[in-house]
């Protein structure tokens, strides 16, 4: 088949990787605009970009769909479908009909759970027991077309975002690529999704980052696990920022959430309710590094505690 591919971060880049290596022919690579990055604020082209020019794919990066001549210039590329991953970009109606067997996207949830553009972290912060991958056709409303294919995946109690992304994308690697060796693509196709169980994923904000240390000692253990790598949970202490990247629960019982305490030779911290022992933190302008050794250099008083 004849296939295009919308995608922007790493995580679709995977995804394209292991298309270019199938049957299929990759014609046409749809990304975001080079964005500036970094103190310098330098133009940088996305994963999907590198990626594709590197496999001598025709890329676009067209600033916004909704350009009058963009329907024209995709109609000549012959495309039979389009995968979409993590692209970032609502698609308009009108170029919904562009490609013969329209857009399919892979996305990181079991839908109707977990609409939107942050999955894998809302189903860590809510304690869910499971996830998955649904690959559904794409229509006007967000994330609400009819499902072709799925599959689940249980959760770990000690999976971060990280992990449950690169197990996510192995399933949903393979169940795309059979999906479109079955040839089982055809407009008709596909399962109308339940409005029963829907739940949306907004966008991960810094303030959500934030870790509130009247919260459980699961809860926090949970925001850290969802947080991480990107925005990273964090927290202050003597006026600085501090990101937590990792942590277990631990079973003693501290009084005063937020108050860290040495036990063990381990650094553990106080909640509403439990403690967590921090392994890995990364204090404002330095490289990450084992919380024991961050705390060496810190005078930890009865009063010293994290707000």
């Amino acid at each position: 088949m004849r296939i295009a591919f919308a995608g922007t971060p790493a995580v679709a880049a995977k995804v394209l990787e292991g298309l270019a290596n199938s049957q299929h022919e990759i014609v046409l690579v749809l990304s975001r605009p080079d964005s500036p990055k970094g103190r310098g604020k330098q133009l940088h082209q996305s994963e999907v970009k590198s990626l594709a020019e590197s496999l001598n794919i025709p890329v676009l990066t067209p600033s916004t769909l909704k350009d009058p001549n963009l329907y024209e210039e995709l109609k000549k590329f012959s495309v039979d479908v389009c995968i979409v991953v993590a692209y970032g970009v609502l698609i308009p109606s009108d170029l919904l009909r562009v490609f013969k067997h329209g857009w399919l996207n892979l996305h990181y949830s079991l839908l109707p759970r977990w609409r939107g553009a942050a999955p894998v972290q809302r189903s860590i912060l809510a304690g869910d027991d499971e996830t998955g991958v649904t690959i559904f056709r794409i229509e006007e409303g967000l994330d609400t077309g009819p499902i072709l294919r799925s599959a689940s995946l249980k959760i770990s109690a000690t999976d971060n975002s990280e992990t449950l992304i690169n197990q996510l994308n192995e399933i949903g690697l393979k169940e795309i690529k059979s999906l479109l060796d079955s040839l089982e693509i055809e407009p008709s196709a596909g399962l109308e999704q339940l409005e029963v169980g829907v739940t949306h994923a907004a966008k991960i904000t810094q303030d959500e980052a934030r870790i509130n240390w009247s919260e459980s000692a699961t809860e926090i253990d949970r925001r850290i696990r969802a947080m991480f790598p990107n925005p990273k949970a964090w927290t202050e202490i003597e006026g600085m920022r501090i990101k937590i990247s990792s942590c277990k629960l631990a079973d003693t019982h501290l009084n005063s959430p937020g108050s860290i305490y040495i036990i063990d030779q381990k650094v553990v911290v106080a909640t509403g309710k439990g403690s967590i022992e921090l392994h890995d933190v990364q204090p404002a302008g330095k490289p990450l590094m084992k919380a024991a050794d961050w705390l060496r250099g810190l005078r930890l008083t009865s009063e010293t505690k994290f707000k």
